[in-house]
């Protein structure tokens, strides 16, 4: 593509990354998993997270540092029978809008994913789903208007104040590196004392115009859905902040099997469910979902939605002219499955090319709370001109592509989770049509 061509924002995101990735035709692509290497200074610094008092965190945290502060965690905690965390992080991030501004899968795929793993890898290390009403926010997301990838830690403890910068240098493609994988390596540099006075006042200026990334919940009643496998009703019972969970809750998520014809046959594309990607069903394979938002509703919420959640319930059943019973509309639950097919897949996609193929509930196991699923199907275009299976490949290469045929053999499923093993007989006859 001619420079001129590219729009500024993706030179930018270019120049920002330090390198033109290149486009999903062309054979230098990643393909193979990402090796993660980081430098002692880098493990110094993720140490000195875990033991802040409080911590701050501008622009996009890279994947691997995600990942090492869950396992040093974890080791502590293994280690000593219990570990504490810091009381408070803000994390400041580039906004949604501004990550997703333009759909050039060999600049922004790579992008957005990582964009995604800070803010989930996050919440699930510092807020995992509770169904505890007590237990403490410690993290608190904030979003401003700006492209920068770069990350910068600033830590708190026993009044000592620290700076430093993190750095993901461009990925090293299996081309280069020799068959095993791509390497991603993490970089870091120290501030200076006197840096660390001007980061500490810059971070209050920025705060002061950045914007609250908050997502809030709807929650469905299980009163009126008591059997378990059944056909799921989206009784709305209460707003909730995001993985705040109450006894009896019912998480309405919107479910996409993605397919696909191949020479191999028809296939389904599963996502690896782990910490940086998802809420819960870690290291299982499972379709694209996602939970239904507030803004899923916008039909209801055209007007100004109070921040407190029990007004926030009333805002949006006034809106909706105080239906009885109030159900969720299945036009939000199409929205919330093509939010998640361009953040994960890269597509975007008319909601009208979402086949509702049916709903059900199940029980979440050894615990209070249910999951309630619109299960969508999306057959992917693939002509000579246009190839959606590729272009999903190339925007998220960790999606694994499975024949149908293949689905519920050894091989795959002690890996899939409740849903694909539960409900197999339903999605079978309804879903993926197996003859």
């Amino acid at each position: 593509m001619d420079k001129q061509m590219i729009p500024a924002e993706v030179r930018a995101a270019q120049r920002a990354l330090g390198r033109y990735q290149p486009s999903p035709t062309q054979p230098e692509s990643p393909t193979l998993p990402i090796q993660s290497t980081s430098s002692t200074d880098v493990e110094a610094i993720l140490v000195e997270v875990l033991d802040a008092d409080r911590v701050d965190i501008i622009g996009v945290l890279p994947p691997q540092c995600v990942d090492r502060l869950v396992e040093l965690h974890a080791l502590r905690e293994a280690a000593e029978g219990g570990s504490s965390l810091p009381a408070h992080v803000r994390y400041v991030t580039p906004a949604r809008d501004r990550i997703t501004l333009y759909r050039q899968p060999g600049v922004l795929g790579t992008l957005v994913q990582r964009w995604m793993t800070g803010v989930t890898g996050l919440r699930n290390w510092l807020e995992p789903r509770t169904t505890d009403p007590n237990s403490s926010m410690r993290l608190e997301i904030f979003q401003f208007d700006d492209m920068f990838l770069d990350c910068v830690i600033y830590t708190v403890r026993d009044g000592v104040e620290r700076a430093a910068i993190l750095s993901q240098l461009p990925i090293l493609t299996s081309g280069r590196v020799g068959a095993a994988a791509a390497v991603s390596t993490v970089v870091a540099s120290r501030m200076s004392a006197t840096q660390v006075n001007e980061m500490k006042t810059y971070i209050r200026l920025l705060l002061n115009q950045a914007m609250p990334l908050t997502q809030r919940q709807v929650r469905c009643s299980s009163a009126e859905n008591r059997r378990i496998g059944g056909p799921f009703t989206p009784a709305i019972r209460r707003v909730a902040a995001y993985g705040r969970l109450a006894v009896d809750d019912v998480e309405p998520i919107a479910v996409v099997a993605i397919c696909a014809n191949t020479a191999s046959g028809p296939c389904v594309l599963l996502k690896p469910r782990n910490v940086k990607n998802s809420r819960d069903d870690f290291r299982k394979l499972s379709l694209v979902s996602e939970r239904i938002l507030i803004e899923d509703m916008s039909q209801y919420s055209r007007g100004s939605i109070d921040g407190d959640h029990e007004k926030a319930l009333d805002d949006l059943w006034m809106a909706a002219d105080q239906p009885e019973p109030f159900l969720i509309p299945e036009e939000s639950f199409r929205r919330a499955a093509q939010r998640e097919l361009f953040v994960t897949c890269g597509l975007d996609v008319p909601t009208g090319r979402l086949a509702l193929k049916g709903t059900c509930i199940l029980d979440r196991e050894d615990e209070v709370t249910h999951l309630g699923f619109y299960v969508f199907r999306l057959d992917l275009l693939r002509t000579v001109g246009v190839d959606e299976l590729k272009e999903v490949q190339a925007w998220n290469p960790e999606l694994v592509l499975v024949p149908i045929t293949d689905l519920y053999s050894a091989t795959f499923r002690p890996r899939l989770n409740r849903l694909l093993t539960r409900k197999q007989e339903w999605l079978v006859d309804h879903v993926f049509s197996i003859q």
